[in-house]
């Protein structure tokens, strides 16, 4: 009867410290719901943030709904129709759209993509040069204007200091080809980054072939420590 106590003493000292070994310091996230950079932790916010390598890694990088799906009170229905964008809805917010944006603000380093009744079409943009996607959901969304049960912002990669160039290469069935040509750095006070990309499949089912070729082009120019001015080109056309 007297060794029960000792073992439950032991128990008590060599846990906390086992626990302690396996402690993993994870790194904060940082988003930008309301206009500035804050710890995600702190704001009293429903807001996810997708990083690039669930965008890219085993992805086309055509539609967001290959990134959305893992988004709770995210609905994106990809009816993998080339012709038109998928339905997207945040909360209900968009639902009663038969397809693309309503009710949703998009934007790609701030500047909006959606139309002042909240709609629009994200599929313009290239996701091969997309770096993170932030997701806002619930009131708070109301911070930018009109229209907005949810908020998506879409940021471009950055560049590096020193120059790269890169490419992928996808095939698929249904003779389905995806080619994506990148490059990036900075030269003197010009940080640039290029990306070009192209789709093409023949389609699952008869009259459901596409193509699709995207351009993206970033420049920052350094003007001083505190003044920056950066150029976004978008380049897109789809058949």
């Amino acid at each position: 009867m007297k060794r029960k106590p000792l073992l439950i003493l032991i128990a008590a000292i060599v846990a906390p410290q086992a626990y302690a070994e396996d402690t993993i310091n994870l790194a904060p996230v940082v988003v930008t719901a309301t206009r500035t950079e804050q710890n995600s932790f702190d704001l009293p916010v429903a807001i996810d943030v997708v990083e690039r390598k669930d965008i890219q890694d085993g992805q086309l990088q055509m539609t967001l709904s290959e990134s959305l799906i893992r988004v709770p009170g995210i609905t994106a229905q990809n009816r993998t129709n080339q012709s038109q964008d998928p339905q997207i809805s945040s909360r209900g917010f968009g639902s009663r759209s038969s397809f693309g944006v309503r009710g949703i603000r998009v934007y790609v380093d701030g500047i909006p993509l959606t139309m002042p009744d909240g709609q629009g079409q994200p599929g313009i943009v290239d996701l091969s040069a997309i770096k993170s996607v932030e997701v806002m959901r619930g009131p708070f969304s109301a911070l930018y204007g009109n229209s907005s049960g949810g908020v998506i912002q879409l940021f471009t990669k950055d560049a590096p200091k020193t120059a790269e160039v890169g490419g992928t290469v996808m095939f698929g069935s249904d003779d389905t080809k995806r080619q994506i040509l990148n490059a990036a750095g900075t030269a003197e006070n010009i940080e640039y980054l290029l990306n070009a990309s192209n789709f093409e499949t023949d389609g699952y089912r008869d009259n459901s072939s596409g193509d699709k070729q995207q351009a993206t082009a970033k420049f920052k120019f350094n003007i001083s420590e505190d003044t920056k001015l950066t150029a976004l080109v978008n380049w897109f056309e789809q058949k």
